[in-house]
């Protein structure tokens, strides 16, 4: 943890923690092991925070001149710390496959490709399917060139193009018309 950050409720921070170790080291040790067996009570204080307010700017006025900042106990911060030291080489296996953001390796971005090459399988198989539009205001707004009518493969091609990457869907669904 960096030295000099803003202590939590407790009123510690990890400059402390670097200074007193030798003296706190083996109270922190029986709390981290009373945490790892969840047998710990009177723990609830260590759910605390302070959440308070940072001006942006010196001449902060309005509240979109401050941000939000959360404190919490340094016993807590240590603790999370190490869990997530702990979890990390485990999290490829503890993490289902198909869930691609936030884990190291993966990419959300995966999951964008296996859409497109299963309609682009779909497509060239012939086999009948259904897309859906996403949008981003609720339904209410279709993405550039929707029309309820599409082919999943045509809607490939809008997703695709629209999106700025190339498009190896074709342009057509098998069995349309030529002229579109």
């Amino acid at each position: 943890l960096p030295a000099h950050k803003a202590p939590g409720p407790d009123g510690f921070n990890a400059e402390f923690l670097h200074a007193c170790w030798s003296i706190v080291k083996q109270d922190f040790m029986d709390v981290f092991q009373q945490l790892f067996e969840m047998c710990g009570r009177g723990f609830c204080k260590l759910n605390q925070a302070l959440l308070t307010l940072l001006p942006k700017r010196a001449d902060a006025l309005e509240l979109r001149d401050y941000r939000p900042i959360c404190l919490i106990h340094i016993v807590a911060k240590v603790f999370a710390k190490a869990l997530s030291l702990r979890l990390a080489p485990k999290l490829d296996h503890l993490v289902s496959r198909n869930q691609n953001a936030f884990i190291l390796g993966r990419s959300l971005h995966d999951n964008f490709m296996l859409v497109r090459q299963s309609l682009k399988l779909l497509s060239q198989l012939g086999a009948p399917g259904s897309c859906s539009s996403l949008t981003s205001r609720a339904h209410s707004t279709p993405y550039p060139g929707h029309s309820s009518s599409r082919s999943c493969a045509n809607m490939g091609s809008v997703i695709a193009s629209s999106s700025g990457l190339p498009s190896s869907c074709p342009r057509r669904a098998p069995g349309s018309s030529s002229d579109g």
